[in-house]
Parts: C-alpha cells; sequence; structure tokens
C-alpha cells in the first residue's frame, strides 16, 4: 500500500457527522435513483426514459402547463427538461407553443400520440412501483405519503422564503 503522507486517506465517520446511510435526504436520493435506472431499462422499448415520463406523467392529466411549473413539478432541470422535450417532440408526443398573453413563457402539452404513450407507460410504471413498494402495508403506504406530502410543503417553503421570485405552491 502507498505511504500516506498527507493524510489523504480517511476512513470512519468524525464525532458528530451524520452517517450518510442512514440520512433521510440520502435514502429519498437512492431510492429514487434505484427506481428511475428501473425505469429506463423497462421504458426504453418506448422510447421513453424516467425523466420523459416524469414529464408526460405531468403533462397527461393537465393542459398546457408553463416550462416554469413542469419543471419545478418533474424537479427536472431546465436544460435537462429542454433536451427531453426535444425528443418528445421530435416523437410527436409533445408541443410547445407561446402563451398568447405573454410571448415570453412557453407552454407544453402532450399530443394524442403522447397521451397514447402515456396509457402505454403508466402500466408498466404501476407494476414497477408495486414490486418496489410490495412489502409496505397499505396504512405505511398512507403514512410515508402523508410525511414525504410535509417534508415537500415545508421544502417548497423555505427555497420560496430565499428566493422570492420563486411561486409558492
Amino acid at each position: 500500500m502507498a505511504e500516506n503522507k498527507d493524510n489523504l486517506l480517511v476512513t470512519g465517520h468524525p464525532t458528530g457527522t451524520i452517517v450518510l446511510e442512514d440520512h433521510l435526504f440520502f435514502l429519498f436520493t437512492q431510492v429514487i435513483g434505484h427506481r428511475d435506472r428501473i425505469l429506463d431499462v423497462r421504458l426504453k422499448p418506448l422510447g421513453l426514459s424516467a425523466a420523459k415520463w416524469r414529464i408526460i406523467g405531468t403533462l397527461a392529466p393537465r393542459s398546457m402547463l408553463a416550462m416554469g411549473e413542469l419543471a419545478e413539478m418533474t424537479t427536472i432541470d431546465r436544460t435537462t427538461l429542454t433536451r427531453a422535450l426535444d425528443q418528445l417532440e421530435a416523437a410527436g408526443a409533445a408541443i410547445r407553443v407561446n402563451d398568447p398573453d405573454d410571448k415570453r413563457i412557453v407552454r407544453v402539452a402532450l399530443t394524442k400520440r403522447g397521451m397514447n404513450l402515456f396509457a402505454e407507460a403508466n402500466p408498466l410504471v404501476e407494476e414497477i412501483n408495486r414490486a418496489v413498494t410490495q412489502d409496505m402495508t397499505s396504512e405505511e403506504a398512507d403514512v410515508t405519503r402523508a410525511v414525504l406530502k410535509r417534508v415537500r410543503a415545508r421544502t417548497l417553503e423555505l427555497a420560496a422564503s430565499r428566493n422570492p421570485r420563486r411561486k409558492r405552491d
């Protein structure tokens, strides 16, 4: 083993630090990351990824969302969102139009092809969701959902208080 002259190799957890594997938000990230990788594989034959699924899943019950609203609801950064929408538009699944009242606002909607794609992908996503949560009782799922909604509301509140231009939900 190479000599460690500059103390570059550090192991263990310093006193007072979190154990990352037990950290709530690290666990959130891990769960979403693993599930997204599963979705990427299962949705690939449909020409979708987890990010594109979040976009069409968000747009399916809504009409003409502004890009900012879509970015906020999907938690997809603007660059990735634009790239994914370019691909969805090229596939004939989505359209972008300027808002008639404010030309600076771009709105997004699914086309008939996009709605059909949603209808085809949704059962696959639901199957994966059931497989991932099969060990949870319905009561545990309800409690988890309620707690996550409270955490989401608090994160939105904190984000809005730090950025006054940001719209509150």
